[in-house]
């Protein structure tokens, strides 16, 4: 019997040292299970910042002009004022209560997301004898809007910036709809020439890398 004992105790001790031997931690199981749920999982990416400028409106040619739609206004690509390329866009406001000149609704997906930039800017002249006021106005898909005083000098040139950032609070910038310049009862027709319409990313000295985020018409 004693026999007996004895050899069981042997087995039983060979089998829990091969158990000890071959088994794997319990910290290594947690963590590979940890890892494996990770891959798995879609991690959501950062925002970031936008490496080169977006181009909204550069005005080189007649095509690219259509996708700006007036309203009581005409406008014409032009050589006259223009600050980047060759061509600016001449629009002419007429005498009623809203003149206005835009994108709205065939900005595409690209387009559309303002987050990762730093400020939309655009370049206009006023070549009227008197200062003149024309307004911004942005939309987004929800309708919420934000509108800007522009006061224009007389026969000059003015280069508008509107910081992003600024405009958290109005409106949703992942989804903008719309860019409208306009005037409110102007009293007379005007004539304004408009160039360069960008969104600037945060390292201003890379602006030149230009996709067009305009639908074509």
């Amino acid at each position: 019997m004693h026999l007996r004992w004895t050899s069981l105790m042997i087995v039983i001790g060979l089998a829990a040292g091969y158990w000890v031997a071959n088994r794997v931690p319990a910290a290594n199981i947690a963590g590979d299970r940890a890892g494996a749920v990770l891959s798995g999982e879609e991690v959501p990416r950062a925002t970031g910042r936008a490496a080169h400028a977006l181009w909204l409106g550069d005005f080189e040619s007649a095509a690219e002009l259509k996708q700006w739609q007036g309203r009581d206004a005409e406008a014409e690509t032009s050589e006259e004022h223009a600050t980047h390329g060759r061509h600016s866009a001449k629009v002419t406001f007429e005498k009623t209560e809203e003149p206005a000149f835009g994108l709205r609704g065939n900005l595409d997906r690209q387009a559309r997301d303002w987050r990762k930039y730093d400020a939309l800017v655009f370049d206009i002249y006023n070549p009227q004898s008197s200062q003149q006021r024309v307004l911004l106005q942005l939309k987004d898909e929800h309708h919420k809007k934000y509108k800007e005083d522009i006061h224009l000098s007389a026969e000059s040139s003015q280069r508008i910036s509107v910081k992003l950032s600024n405009l958290k609070r109005y409106l949703n910038l992942g989804k903008i709809d719309e860019v409208t310049l306009f005037r409110w009862k102007p009293g007379q027709q005007s004539v304004f020439f408009v160039d360069g319409v960008h969104l600037r990313p945060a390292a201003a000295d890379r602006v030149e890398t230009r996709p067009t985020g305009i639908k074509p018409a």
